[in-house]
């Protein structure tokens, strides 16, 4: 019995692995685009992502499911929003005044990336072996 999970999350945060907790039990890493297979021990497992204290919500799926890991909204748009803020503030003529607010935006900005969730989980298939058929077609994948 196992999972499958495959890292769908574009380049930011590319250079780093994200790690799977099943259970509550950091069971592995996920590097690249490959599916990476993950053993379970009964039928239903609690699956959550993190990255670098950026996290996913957890998720409840089924054995032989394949799991895509993607990159919500904030944490896609965060930090070009994060460069214009930055780039807003050298419009502020007192110093002091623009130094506490880059700071305020950058404690804010990374606040924000830890209290809201950064992934998300999106079940593809409950069933791997149709998938894993295509897969091992196009990218030489084996199980």
């Amino acid at each position: 019995m196992a999972i499958y999970i495959v890292r769908k999350t574009g380049w930011l945060g590319s250079g780093s692995k994200i790690h799977v907790q099943i259970d509550g039990v950091r069971r592995g890493e996920v590097y690249g685009s490959s599916p990476m297979e993950f053993p379970v021990d009964k039928n239903e497992a609690a699956v959550k992502v993190t990255q670098l204290g950026i996290r996913s919500k957890e998720k409840v799926i089924s054995d032989g499911t394949l799991l895509e890991i993607h990159q919500s909204l904030w944490y896609r748009i965060s930090f070009p929003v994060m460069i214009a803020a930055q780039f807003l503030t050298v419009f502020v003529s007192d110093f002091i005044l623009s130094l506490i607010l880059l700071l305020a935006l950058g404690v804010l900005f990374l606040g924000s990336l830890y209290v809201i969730p950064g992934f998300h989980l999106k079940e593809v298939s409950n069933e791997i072996n149709e998938i894993s058929m295509e897969t091992e077609e196009v990218t030489g994948w084996n199980r």
